[in-house]
């Protein structure tokens, strides 16, 4: 006997439809034929989205970095005796967590009528590559029998490569490179790479200058290089190689 109204068989049981499947079966017929479509632009959100999020976060990456590193008034460079006579520069620097790092160095003597450049040649990272790295590195080995000297051309100039035993007892190299103008020396560049040579530590370098290329007293430039880019810049008194 039917209970509560209902027929046979229909006890326990959910009644058959109701709303939510009438909802479900209209949105199907309503959104079929686009579902595909819409699953393609979604897909190609996510894509778009992902591609532009991961420069954004590098940029953002990059940025934190050079904040850290960048110093435009340093004061990293102080001189101290060399026990070869005149002065070396003391760099005090975390100069080991940078790839392709140097140093370049300019000085103005006091009686040129020369203002200290403001820009770096960009030696290493423009220059030293290809045949002219390997006769770079040539001209550092050759540094390990005793000083040795060799003109390279590099860019639209010609640098000498001053290799010989420094102060670790080990071969180190520095390009130099002097600038005349009417037979005097207006400005006298040196370039220091690779910097193992020269380290103390992870934080500490010793430059011994070439003897005879910075007798004179003048106006000095530092920059420090992570390969084209300058992290930091320093200007200091030179006293020259006879003042100490």
């Amino acid at each position: 006997m039917p209970r509560y109204g209902l027929p046979a068989g229909h006890i326990g049981r959910k009644p058959a439809g109701g709303f939510r499947q009438r909802a479900s079966v209209q949105a199907k017929a309503r959104f079929g034929p686009w579902r595909p479509v819409m699953a393609i632009l979604l897909l190609a959100m996510l894509l778009l989205g992902g591609r532009r999020a991961e420069p954004a976060v590098a940029a953002e990456s990059q940025a934190a970095a050079d904040m850290v590193s960048t110093d435009e008034n340093a004061s990293h460079v102080s001189l101290l005796p060399s026990p070869k006579g005149g002065n070396a520069l003391l760099v005090k620097y975390p100069w080991q967590t940078h790839r392709q790092a140097s140093l370049e160095i300019c000085v103005v003597p006091d009686m040129a009528e020369t203002a200290l450049p403001r820009r770096p040649p960009r030696l290493v990272s423009s220059h030293v590559r290809g045949d002219a790295k390997a006769d770079y590195y040539r001209a550092w080995d050759r540094g390990s029998a005793g000083a040795a000297v060799r003109s390279l051309p590099l860019g639209d100039a010609t640098w000498d490569l001053i290799a010989g035993i420094n102060w670790r007892g080990t071969s180190g190299v520095c390009a130099t490179r002097k600038i005349f103008e009417k037979d005097a020396v207006t400005a006298t560049w040196a370039v220091f790479w690779p910097l193992e040579p020269w380290s103390v530590d992870s934080r500490e370098l010793r430059l011994e200058l070439p003897p005879g290329q910075f007798r004179e007293a003048g106006q000095m430039h530092v920059w420090f290089l992570r390969g084209e880019k300058v992290l930091w810049q320093q200007r200091l008194s030179w006293p020259g190689e006879e003042r100490r």
